[in-house]
């Protein structure tokens, strides 16, 4: 075990004891001490069914399993109160109330059952239940059934909790899904209702929102169990929290602020359920609070047996009748267009759509690669695009049971772990590239990423180890001709013939192949789905005003930044205050700025971080990448995931995912005129940007690194 292992170790076992020690005491609180052992131990036994692929884990592997996927969830200290309204359907319910003490956690403070006068079978399983956990249970019975809005009613005027859900008795919850929505409910002072997504539960469902005129299904696939579905979800989620006018009442969690400003259920009018829940929303955000999807957070609706399907068009419709009378046409058809029209919960499913495909990659990933070792040398100081991709698929590496870690330059570790502390634990830092073989001994594979380190594994090829070499770009084009730097960056690509090279895109493949005869294994694109995703637009400016971005980088004569900044000055003069124009990439003062045209109207954000730069996005239309060329174009695939209209240049990697006039525009970047015309056309013709952007964002959500990991470890194996 080297120094950064033991270290990993302590720290884990530290966490492991804080983790169920903090558990334990907050559970003697609530259960007494009996109930405190019994649970801790089911929570730490439990997380073997986190995921099927984790069913065989060792103690030592259940530990990362806690550390990741409880100490850094950042729980919160609020408590929720659970209320399970029932009426018949014993099945349904028994499965209700065994996956939520399955799932619970210690934010959950009571479940509350209220029986509105169900039959003998189903009562004889609640009395069950409730004896079995009599320490969190509260069992209130109504002799006759008086309607949902009044059961619900019950449960509230007993909950006193920060948070109360209401939940249906037809529904399995999932793992993490109290601590998940509630942190959804404090991203927020104004979030005042929480939903989560679902196969069935009208705008929060996915992927299909109707199907054959009427609320979709949604089936999960066979051979696909709903825990790995809802954690897969999770694992793809941005967490953008979209809001919207209505959520479905299946799974209703409230902020007790809000029951303490507006009340209850209205029991009169919608005294037999339906209708009450949307009432509630109409209300709700007549006072001020906002109504979130939680969206890493699936849970299951069975889409019930309480009542036949007849009786329950009945009560709908008698219920519409007397929301649109109290609350009149108007407010309800602007919810349900917003609703409809969310690009937020669009692109949600979009990514869910193909989620089966995620699924699958993954297994084969954990099957065949669980538990081998690598180390990328990734000689870096600053953020930039290509850190961020290794960085991000070596995150999805770890999550599918490979050990990872980066190697690094002491020269860079102040910057490095200023710009991703999340890999502080994570990352050897060395003096001098010989000693890298000391620290690769014990690892499977050993993967170089920028040119001038390739040379540091000469130790490494000379004991036999597997190296592989991800090519990011095609470097000898950084520099000038004949230089020593552009010598070394021609070399790398040959000096170890063992070594198995890969890279984004066939482009730079072909670049390597045509002049290094050396064969290039393609993985494909790939972008941080994490964080860049279709955003719905926050800002108040005029819907006519058409918002344009563009990177500006003047060091790097690739980017083209004096042309850009020159026709971005043009469709400044020809199209005055109809355009807006945003700019970033390069710092405010930068002295090589004032050699650019900048007397015109822009806006510069300085050098963005991804979270800020997908913020951007979400308050963009267009983006323009006039760069002579791109290996791959990272920024352009973020602009498309996240719903922009992009211009990108045809020459490079970037023509492998953006297809001309089908998901974006593409010019000669190298042409003016060309060029000004593409992106004039976009400005002009809203329908274009609206096509190319449902276009980009479909296609894109099919770019998830998990699938470039798969291609990549297949890579590895084969090397010698």
């Amino acid at each position: 075990m080297n120094i950064i292992e033991m270290k990993n170790f302590l720290k884990k076992k530290i966490v492991l004891c804080k983790y169920l020690t903090n558990i334990f005491f907050v559970i003697i609180q609530r259960d007494g001490l009996q109930n405190a052992f019994l649970r801790v131990w089911r929570k730490f036994m439990s997380l073997r069914r986190i995921h099927p692929v984790y069913a065989g884990l060792s103690d030592k592997n259940l530990e990362e399993v806690v550390f990741e996927k409880f100490y850094n969830s950042d729980i919160s200290h609020k408590f929720a109160d659970v209320i399970v309204c029932v009426h018949n359907a014993p099945q349904d319910v028994k499965k209700c109330l065994n996956s939520i003490i399955k799932n619970s956690s210690q934010s959950i403070k009571k479940i509350i059952i209220v029986d509105d006068g169900s039959d003998e079978e189903t009562r004889n399983i609640l009395e069950s239940f409730v004896n079995q956990h009599k320490t969190i249970t509260l069992l209130v019975r109504n002799n006759q059934a008086l309607g949902y809005t009044i059961a619900a009613n019950i449960g509230l005027r007993l909950s006193k909790s920060d948070y109360v859900i209401l939940l249906n008795s037809d529904t399995i919850v999932t793992l993490g899904w109290i601590d998940a929505m509630i942190r959804c409910g404090e991203s927020d002072l104004r979030v005042g209702i929480i939903g989560p997504l679902s196969n069935t539960a009208s705008w929060q469902s996915v992927p299909q929102i109707e199907e054959s005129g009427d609320w979709a299904e949604n089936i999960i696939p066979e051979k696909i169990d709903l825990e790995e579905w809802a954690m897969a979800i999770h694992e793809r989620s941005a967490c953008l929290y979209p809001k919207i006018s209505f959520l479905n009442g299946f799974c209703f969690m409230i902020k007790r602020a809000v029951i303490d400003e507006i009340g209850i259920f209205d029991e009169v009018t919608f005294a037999r359920g339906y209708g009450e829940e949307n009432d509630y929303c109409i209300r709700v955000k007549k006072a001020g609070w906002k109504l979130a999807v939680c969206d890493d957070i699936y849970i299951y609706h069975a889409q019930s047996k309480s009542y036949s399907s007849e009786k329950r068009i009945i009560l709908a419709n008698v219920a519409n009748k007397a929301l649109i009378k109290k609350h009149g046409h108007a407010i309800i058809n602007f919810g349900v267009e917003q609703c409809k029209n969310n690009i937020e919960m669009h692109g949600i499913r979009l990514r869910v759509a193909n989620i089966e495909q995620y699924i699958k990659t993954k297994r084969v990933i954990v099957k065949n690669f669980f538990g081998k070792k690598i180390i990328f040398i990734l000689p870096v100081g600053a953020i930039g695009g290509g850190a961020n991709v290794v960085l991000m698929e070596a995150e999805r590496m770890i999550e599918s049971g490979i050990t990872v870690v980066i190697a690094n330059l002491l020269s860079n570790k102040e910057k490095f772990i200023a710009c991703y502390p999340q890999w502080d634990d994570k990352t050897i830092f060395f003096d001098d590239g010989k000693d890298l073989e000391i620290y690769a001994k014990d690892y499977d594979y050993i993967i170089a990423t920028a040119n001038f380190s390739v040379e540091w594994l000469k130790g490494c090829d000379e004991k036999g180890m597997r190296m592989g070499y991800y090519i990011q770009d095609y470097e000898p084009m950084f520099y000038k001709e004949n230089s020593f730097e552009q010598k070394r960056a021609k070399h790398s690509y040959e000096i170890f013939e063992r070594m198995k090279l890969f890279s984004k895109t066939q482009w730079t493949a072909n670049q390597v192949y045509k002049n290094h005869n050396r064969e290039v294994c393609v993985v494909g694109e790939s972008f941080e789905e994490r964080i860049f995703a279709p955003r719905q637009r926050k800002s108040v400016m005029c819907e006519d005003v058409v918002r344009i971005c563009a990177m500006i980088r003047p060091t790097s004569p690739r980017r083209n930044a004096e042309m850009t900044m020159k026709i971005l000055k043009k469709l400044k003069e020809e199209f005055k205050d109809k355009i807006d124009i945003v700019i970033f990439g390069l710092k405010i003062n930068d002295p090589d700025f004032r050699f650019l045209e900048y007397n015109f109207n822009f806006t510069n954000l300085g050098i963005l971080q991804s979270e800020n730069l997908a913020k951007l996005f979400g308050e963009c239309d267009i983006f323009i990448d006039l760069s002579i060329f791109q290996a791959m174009g990272l920024t352009a695939m973020e602009a498309m995931a996240s719903g922009l209209a992009v211009v990108v240049p045809k020459d490079g990697g970037s023509t492998e995912f953006a297809l001309h006039e089908v998901n974006a525009i593409v010019v000669n970047s190298l042409n003016f005129e060309e060029s000004l015309m593409g992106i004039s056309r976009l400005i002009e013709n809203q329908a274009l940007r609206h096509y190319l952007s449902q276009n980009a964002m479909r296609d894109m959500s099919l770019k998830s690194p998990i699938f470039c990991v798969e291609k990549m470890m297949n890579c590895l194996v084969e090397s010698k």
